[in-house]
């Protein structure tokens, strides 16, 4: 018998589609392949996206997109749906043939109110990241988020490509390269938005002062408000000038910065994917988490360094301490192993 489901949508023209991602930073970014193959799907189909205001920027440029929609986070916790538009067109949920809620959490659902739209959720797959954290076991077979936001029932195809993340310079269709230099570009990002998933900052520096005597190259520090302090930490303890743009960048201003990178070295963050989206190289760090989660760099050449502990994961999201107060699996990453990763992505013989 065929699913009633994808029988109406085999026999409904769709004209207008309303994607829905709040947050965070990477989760929006790993939206961006389904919106790709969504378009391919639909080429002539009005698609808009709706998000929280502070993340605006992700998805300015993106040209698959035909309208932004935005919403105040604390407004949307006191109830009031105030939702501002790129070209100052009012928001109607009614004036959808189809809804794509890729947050599922009561913010969209108070977005989407009383819509007569079909509404697709994403099924967050719950069990399969508690059997991880609790029992150490996977449920899911190479799970991956990015391949997860592509819903089942909408039947939208894969094209084998990765994320994007557009900046205001590329052209119509087309990502620019990356661009080049003349000296080796190193970028990292050291902060994280859970103790877990960061570096010790001692190891970070320890990497910065040998990279920059090994290769004499540029190291930029990247980061958000919330790295301002990190960011000095780490700059006052070295005896050499770096670039240190923590706190002081947008993020189109950041992924222009790291779009000039021969790599980045980072925690798992939501620069990692805007790297990843830029094809630029990169190397990881994954401590209280692990990659069955689904969060690894998608479709881009990296290195994820993690350790093999009965622990992993103590949770899928990070903590602020380490439950069992060692943070070995971070403690125990070297400074020699990050080296060697980086003379292998980079393709560097010693």
């Amino acid at each position: 018998m065929k699913n009633k489901t994808n029988f109406v949508l085999e026999n409904t023209k769709i004209n207008s589609i309303l994607i829905i991602r709040l947050s965070s930073i990477g989760d929006i970014v790993l939206t961006t392949h389904f919106i790709r193959n969504l378009r391919i799907k639909y080429p002539d189909a009005n698609i808009d996206f709706i998000t929280f205001e502070n993340f605006n920027e992700i998805l300015k440029f993106n040209p698959r997109l035909n309208r932004l929609f935005s919403v105040n986070k604390s407004e949307l916790k006191s109830n009031k749906l105030n939702v501002k538009s790129s070209d100052s067109i009012v928001f109607d949920p009614n004036s959808y043939d189809l809804i794509v809620d890729l947050q599922k959490n009561k913010y969209s659902k108070n977005i989407i109110g009383k819509s007569s739209a079909k509404i697709f959720r994403i099924n967050k797959h719950r069990l399969h990241k508690l059997s991880l954290v609790y029992l150490k076991k996977s449920l899911i077979n190479n799970y991956s988020i990015p391949l997860n936001y592509s819903i089942p029932e909408l039947k939208i195809g894969d094209d084998g490509l990765g994320l994007e993340f557009w900046l205001e310079k590329d052209e119509l269709n087309i990502l620019s390269k990356i661009e080049k230099h003349d000296k080796l570009n190193i970028s990292f990002a050291p902060g994280a938005a859970h103790k877990t998933k960061q570096l010790p900052v001692s190891t970070i520096i320890e990497v910065m002062m040998k990279v920059k005597e090994k290769y004499n190259c540029t190291i930029s520090l990247l980061g958000g408000k919330s790295e301002i302090e990190l960011g000095k930490q780490i700059e006052n303890q070295l005896n050499f000038n770096i670039q240190n743009f923590c706190g002081n960048l947008t993020l189109q201003e950041t992924a222009s910065k790291i779009n000039t990178s021969d790599l980045l070295i980072t925690n798992d963050t939501g620069l990692m994917h805007i790297a990843a989206a830029r094809q630029v190289p990169i190397i990881t760090f994954f401590g209280s988490s692990v990659r069955e989660l689904g969060f690894e760099p998608f479709r881009v050449k990296n290195k994820i360094i993690e350790k093999d502990l009965w622990c992993r994961p103590c949770s899928h999201i990070g903590r602020s301490f380490c439950p069992l107060g060692h943070f070995r699996c971070m403690k125990s990453i070297s400074v020699v192993e990050i080296l060697d990763s980086i003379n292998e992505i980079l393709e560097i013989q010693d």
